[in-house]
């Protein structure tokens, strides 16, 4: 059974902690972008780079067979290697785009009751809140997001 933490039965701290907590990440994904937005680059850069090895490997294999199997020139090899290619390519678009909306509708209407769960809950726990501790509450959002504005204004 996974256990619960329950806001209504935290300290001051412990309430101030957890909120200054959300605004420190956010504060460094902010000032860290450009670093996450480069390691996530050169990691598509050598995904693609052994994609195209593992693609010239097949290539390489499948030129020989079908030369050897077929008694054709290199050109004629390319020749087929590339419409096959394009047919598969052809296929896969079209069955993507063939099942796009239903995808989207279901991403759709699984995002939209995620929501709903989501605010149901928060919003009961906010009217459980005593009104002192929502006035604390509000006092900590107010400030990280100043903070937050702030740093983005330098």
């Amino acid at each position: 059974m996974k256990a619960t933490y329950n806001k209504l039965e935290e300290s001051d701290g412990q309430m101030l902690l957890r909120i200054g907590s959300k605004f420190v990440i956010v504060i460094m994904v902010i000032l860290l972008f450009d670093f996450f937005l480069d390691i996530m680059m050169s990691a598509f850069d050598l995904i693609t780079h052994l994609l195209h090895l593992v693609m010239e490997v097949l290539e390489l294999g499948i030129d020989t067979l079908l030369e050897y199997l077929f008694n054709i020139n290199h050109q004629m090899t390319d020749l087929i290697w590339v419409n096959t290619l394009l047919f598969c390519l052809l296929l896969g678009v079209y069955i993507f785009l063939a099942n796009l909306p239903k995808i989207t509708r279901k991403f759709c209407r699984r995002s939209k009751a995620s929501w709903l769960i989501h605010k149901r809950k928060e919003k009961a726990r906010w009217r459980a809140l005593p009104f002192g501790r929502k006035i604390k509450v509000s006092i900590a959002y107010f400030t990280g997001v100043n903070c937050v504005m702030f740093l983005l204004t330098l």
